[in-house]
């Protein structure tokens, strides 16, 4: 994901003192954050927030032990397929029935920018490969 601490929806009244280089805003007054910002404390939270309705309205839901991760199942051309996104950070690495896949991946971005995927090689120090 690109950007990601910079989509999450403030709750909380948030304001900040002007930046230098900023100018037109009258003296005394300050900023009230509408998003968040890198360096804020709740910016990830409010991210993870909500990465998890974005998910939910894909029809998928946390895996109970651990609740960084997501998992659907639906059937596609008369079986059942099985997608499971794993979130670390920022980094959605979603795999499972390739139909699902590209399914997300084609879903995703309308709700956060993205970068490129590639091939992931090692997460979290597992190393991964495709037979």
């Amino acid at each position: 994901m690109k950007t990601t601490y910079l989509d999450g929806d403030l709750k909380e009244e948030v304001y900040m003192e002007i930046p230098e280089g900023l100018d037109g805003v009258p003296e005394g007054h300050c900023l009230k954050l509408i998003k968040a910002l890198y360096g804020l404390r709740q910016a990830g939270q409010q991210w993870y927030h909500k990465l998890r309705g974005v998910m939910k309205d894909f029809g998928m839901r946390r895996i109970p032990s651990d609740p960084h991760s997501f998992i659907v199942t639906r059937q596609a051309k008369g079986e059942w397929k099985l997608l499971i996104v794993p979130v670390y950070v920022d980094d959605l690495f979603p795999f499972g029935d390739k139909i699902l896949t590209d399914e997300f991946k084609k879903y995703i971005p309308n709700y956060f920018k993205t970068s490129t995927p590639c091939d992931t090689h090692y997460l979290l120090s597992i190393r991964i490969t495709r037979s």
